[in-house]
């Protein structure tokens, strides 16, 4: 993480943090470092030019010299407008490696977590941060970096030819630039404590919104409405309040201060200065000219160095998000050592499990096992616990005692993408991907996978209705299936799991969109075509989407109990 430290030190902390995720290219970086720096001297050679042409063309009258000078001009121009646009380019390059290398670790980080971590993360606002937070990356290594380094380097560059033309004018601009440097130093601190107020103002009624929202039929049912507004009086008051301290703040940085250092203290004390020098022979009229200019490439620098320290106090809480983040992606991507590879489940074991919901009791040691080759039922009724045993069977919650085996090992040291690779889990609450049905239904597969599991798929009744379509797998399906039915939803979402080489299906109401014939005929055909899946577990409630089922287990009061073919039957539609 970033720490109060200095700039400097915070910079070099980032970028210790990016060079060692391997996320910068470092003989990139080298390349458009040096760019900068041709960049950076080749602006002292303008003025030189400009003094030959005072001093030798219009002062002296040499005028053989002007077509030198005009075509020594035109090449310096040319050459540093061909060094400029090769920079920018290598710039840009560097800046959206970094930022989508970042990005990349960060989405691997979230996908790469527990599905019970998954199962409470707000992807939209995780979203929303990620951008936000990767946001000031664009401009990280071409301002924190290169930009400071050149700056310094053109700042102390210019302040030593400022002291090789005039000893005296040069420690007249030193002590200019030092008073400027203070009151720029003064006005950052400010603008950091500023922005800090205003990402608090913003996070706090991004909140109330939120809750707002959300909350809207609590607000209303407890009466809470006069409460949510004066709160909401109290942040727009709190916004008002930064707002005119961030204005006069402004007002001061960029139309007060600006002026008096630069229009009265500096050029004002300089020219009036050199003019006496000049009068006195210390000086010539060009020379003047280029002390001017080399102190305004001092001044211009001292003042990039301030926005460059202003745009990381701007940015730090960012910056320490991203830091943050990055460092702990090593031990959440690592994979532990102890975790045990199955080969195949023979038996899926739930030993005394209870499971307690916002402290309210929903299992109470619960014990069963499921054998290799059983197709087993689960029914009860609605809020009973039948999908809450599949979510901990699946690692989405976990319980409060007992343990589940998979084989009789405990699935906490079985890895869970062996157990998600074994055990496929069509829930009633899936999501489908906003994208075709090519990429729900195959992504992760290669090719070769793809067209065996298709011809598979054309088989069976699973997905007729792409057959049926002109675009076939390349259908768009909308925002999370938006164009399909409901019982197409539910016969991609079985498809993309069938076409995966799992040993147990587990079904959580889904096939209650689909008609009594399709059902059939799917379940069918996993005895048929889909013969690696070894065991099914159902949980529903219709009599026809059980049937085929040989054992069957009933939630009742916390309990699990097994019941004989004809008592299941008559409990349900």
């Amino acid at each position: 993480m970033i720490k109060e430290n200095g700039l400097i030190k915070t910079k070099v902390s980032l970028f210790k943090t990016f060079n060692y995720k391997g996320l910068i290219k470092r003989k990139l970086l080298l390349f458009s470092g040096l760019l900068c720096l041709l960049l950076s001297g080749s602006q002292f050679l303008f003025p030189l030019l400009y003094k030959s042409f005072i001093n030798e063309v219009i002062l002296e009258k040499k005028i053989a010299v002007l077509p030198q000078l005009l075509l020594l001009y035109v090449v310096a121009y040319v050459v540093k407008s061909a060094i400029n646009m090769i920079y920018f380019k290598v710039s840009y390059k560097n800046a959206f490696a970094l930022v989508r290398g970042v990005k990349e670790l960060l989405w691997k980080k979230e996908i790469s977590k527990s599905l019970s971590a998954l199962n409470g993360l707000d992807i939209e606002d995780k979203f929303i941060n990620i951008e936000a937070d990767t946001r000031p990356l664009y401009t990280f290594l071409s301002e924190q970096i290169e930009g400071y380094i050149v700056q310094l380097f053109t700042a102390v560059a210019a302040i030593l030819l400022l002291f090789l033309i005039n000893l005296k004018l040069g420690f007249l601009a030193l002590i200019v630039s030092v008073i400027s440097i203070v009151v720029d130093g003064m006005i950052s601190k400010a603008q950091g404590k500023m922005n800090l107020e205003n990402r608090e103002n913003d996070r706090t009624i991004s909140n109330w919104i939120k809750n707002s929202v959300y909350g809207w039929k609590d607000i209303k049912a407890f009466g809470m409405q006069n409460f949510q507004m004066e709160k909401f009086s109290k942040l727009v008051q709190n916004y008002a309040s930064y707002h005119r301290k961030w204005t006069n703040l402004w007002v001061i940085s960029n139309r007060i201060l600006p002026r008096v250092k630069n229009e009265f203290i500096a050029k004002f004390s300089l020219y009036f200065f050199g003019g006496l020098l000049i009068i006195q022979n210390e000086m010539t009229v060009g020379s003047l000219l280029v002390f001017i200019s080399y102190f305004n490439f001092f001044l211009q620098s001292i003042n990039q160095l301030t926005a460059i320290n202003n745009s990381l106090n701007n940015d730090k809480p960012y910056y320490a998000n991203i830091s943050a983040e990055l460092n702990t992606i090593q031990t959440i991507l690592k994979v532990p050592q102890n975790e045990r590879i199955l080969e195949n489940i023979d038996s899926i074991e739930f030993e005394n499990i209870s499971f307690s919901y916002n402290h309210k009791p929903v299992l109470n040691n619960c014990s069963f096992v499921i054998n290799r080759g059983d197709k087993v039922a689960i029914i009860g009724n609605s809020g009973s616990g039948k999908s809450t045993l599949m979510k901990l069977l699946a690692g989405i919650v976990f319980p409060d005692q007992g343990r589940i085996l998979l084989s009789g090992n405990a699935i906490k040291e079985i890895g869970e993408s062996t157990i998600l690779k074994r055990i496929g889990f069509v829930f009633q609450d899936a999501n489908l991907f906003s994208s075709t049905i090519e990429e729900n239904l195959f992504f992760g597969l290669d090719k070769k996978s793809r067209l065996q599991h298709q011809m598979d798929i054309e088989k069976s009744n699973l997905l007729t209705f792409v057959q049926e379509s002109s675009a076939g797998y390349e259908r768009n399906i909308g925002d999370k299936g938006m164009k399909l039915s409901g019982g197409q939803k539910q016969r991609l979402m079985i498809a993309r799991q069938v076409v995966r080489e799992i040993e147990v299906l587990v079904l959580d109401e889904a096939t209650n969109s689909l008609d009594l014939n399709n059902e059939r005929g799917i379940l069918s055909e996993l005895d048929t075509i889909w013969t690696h899946i070894s065991t099914l577990i159902i949980i529903s409630h219709r009599r026809s989407t059980i049937e085929k089922c040989n054992r069957f287990l009933k939630v009742v009061d916390g309990k699990v109990i097994e019941l004989d073919r004809e008592e299941a039957l008559l409990g349900v539609e």
